[in-house]
C-alpha cells in the first residue's frame, strides 16, 4: 500500500487562521451584545420599548 502524500502550505494556513480568529472574536462580541440585549429585555428597563 501507497503511503498518501500531505502538503501544506503554510503562509495559506497562517492566513486562514487570521481570518478565523477575526470571526471568533466578531462572535464573541455578538454574544455579550446579544447577552446584554437579553438581560435589558428580561430587566424591563424603561426605554427600551416604546
Amino acid at each position: 500500500m501507497v503511503a498518501q502524500r500531505i502538503q501544506a502550505n503554510y503562509d495559506n494556513l497562517q492566513e486562514i487562521l487570521k481570518v478565523f480568529m477575526r470571526h471568533a472574536d466578531m462572535t464573541v462580541a455578538i454574544t455579550l451584545q446579544v447577552e446584554r440585549l437579553v438581560e435589558q429585555l428580561q430587566g424591563g428597563r424603561s426605554g427600551i420599548l416604546r
